[in-house]
């Protein structure tokens, strides 16, 4: 059994820690479109068109799905890292899922904004 952590480090002195998803989404993040999204990017980086197929494809059931607290931030986006059993077959591995920056920058503490500004056209 093997657990995956990934970690976004906050550095600065003597308040140097990891963040967790409090800390980088607002408080009335909309976490129902925020999952809706994450549901739909493993279809798409699955290649699947329809829960069925993505099921059959790799044992992910999409009504299984939820937001992990397992979270970390970077200039691509804000990636959801699920444990190996939590939602595919252990075979599956740890399920990684990236939101674009453009699709979750609503959602962000002011903070963690300004570490992305908006990439320029």
């Amino acid at each position: 059994v093997y657990t995956v952590r990934r970690m976004s480090i906050r550095l600065g002195g003597a308040h140097t820690r990891v963040l967790r998803p409090s800390d980088i989404f607002v408080q009335n993040v909309d976490s129902t479109a925020l999952l809706d999204g994450v549901k739909r990017a493993l279809l798409a980086d699955n290649g699947c068109r329809t829960a069925e197929e993505l099921a059959e494809k790799t044992c992910i059931n999409l009504e299984e799905v939820f937001l992990t607290p397992n979270v970390s931030v970077d200039p691509s986006g804000v990636t959801f890292i699920y444990q190996p059993y939590e939602i595919a077959c252990y075979a599956g591995g740890a399920p990684r899922v990236t939101l674009p920056m453009a699709q979750v920058r609503r959602w962000l503490r002011p903070g963690i904004e300004k570490l992305f500004p908006p990439e320029e056209p």
